[in-house]
């Protein structure tokens, strides 16, 4: 069986065997983090990526999830960042 990975950039969100993981930095983990799972999460390059399905606790949809975490993304765009030296 092969293993299939796949990142969005924008985001940082990784995809494995059909299994997403969320990125987070080690100051912005979840106030249940020691009850997940060592299985279901791993840390790479600096950020600690937890499988989606561990985080559904405190959310209904995995859909809701995905929603609630891009809405905490911002962009140079998104603040109207214009300012260059």
């Amino acid at each position: 069986m092969s293993t299939i990975i796949k990142t969005n950039s924008s985001n940082k969100i990784i995809t494995i065997n059909n299994n997403k993981y969320i990125p987070f930095q080690l100051h912005q983990l979840p106030k249940y983090y020691q009850e997940i799972e060592l299985t279901s999460q791993f840390k790479l390059n600096g950020l600690i990526y937890i499988n989606i399905n561990s985080l559904k606790n405190s959310f209904k949809t995995s859909k809701q999830l995905l929603e609630n975490y891009n809405s905490r993304l911002t962009s140079n765009k998104s603040i109207n960042y214009t300012q260059s030296r």
